[in-house]
């Protein structure tokens, strides 16, 4: 995997490019960097033909390269991150307002090729790809945990749901078939006694369920926030470790 295209330009003016291989880079650039809003500082990452471009703006200049989409993301901003940085640290940025196309291919190019070169090839670069690679399976087993939490929230609600209609259902049912025996004013009687003493229990019941409920409610809320803060820490320590690595922090 490789870093197989880069260039600096202002709007759809390349100032310089270098690329590896074979490929149609410049005619897919041409049509769209005029589309790359210039006003403020961003960072984007466009698909074409099964390429991914990555472009970071700064001052009204576009810095911007392609890889293959198996190179994943954080390497390219890295890699755009360094050339920004050495473009702006001679002169080359105060005469670019100005300057015409691919007028900076002698004195900047080979920055280009050396930074792609490193980048695609580097051992440090190499534990990167896999730190990166840790970070997403860290996350893909965090997401499945946190979906298992939220699942067992709806299961233990469902429960709750069905218990409860259960039991009202059979105390309603055994109060109407006694009163279809007898439509007697003491079978009415005894049918409110029934009903004293079936929907009382029904309520306790739920009461009791509701009362479960919202400890089961409060446990898994704090397993979510400490898988949540868990994720944030391990996210956090790598990022740390893959910007000192590759020199984007100091």
């Amino acid at each position: 995997m490789t870093i197989a295209y880069s260039l600096v330009a202002r709007g759809g003016t390349i100032l310089v490019s270098h690329q590896i291989g074979d490929g149609s880079f410049q005619a897919i650039v041409h049509s769209m960097l005029p589309n790359i809003p210039l006003r403020h500082s961003s960072k984007t990452t466009y698909t074409s033909e099964s390429q991914l471009f990555h472009v970071s703006v700064d001052n009204g200049l576009i810095y911007l390269c392609s890889a293959a989409p198996e190179f994943g993301r954080f390497i390219p901003f890295a890699f755009l991150n360094e050339i920004q940085k050495q473009f702006s640290s001679g002169s080359l940025v105060a005469r670019a307002p100005e300057a015409r196309e691919h007028e900076f291919q002698r004195d900047f190019e080979p920055i280009l090729a050396a930074q792609m070169e490193y980048f695609s090839t580097s051992k440090d670069v190499d534990k990167v790809t896999k730190l990166q690679s840790q970070v997403n399976d860290v996350k893909e087993v965090m997401q499945e945990n946190i979906e298992k939490v939220l699942q067992r929230g709806d299961k233990l609600e469902d429960l709750e749901s069905k218990a409860y209609d259960l039991e009202t259902s059979v105390s309603i049912h055994k109060f109407l078939v006694l009163l279809s025996k007898n439509t007697d004013l003491d079978t009415k009687l005894n049918s409110f006694v029934i009903i004293a003493l079936f929907f009382p229990q029904s309520s306790t019941f739920r009461n009791h369920s509701r009362q479960v409920r919202k400890k089961m409610w409060w446990k898994n809320k704090r397993m979510l926030i400490i898988l949540v803060l868990v994720v944030i820490a391990v996210i956090a320590v790598i990022t740390l470790v893959i910007l000192f690595s590759t020199g984007v922090l100091p």
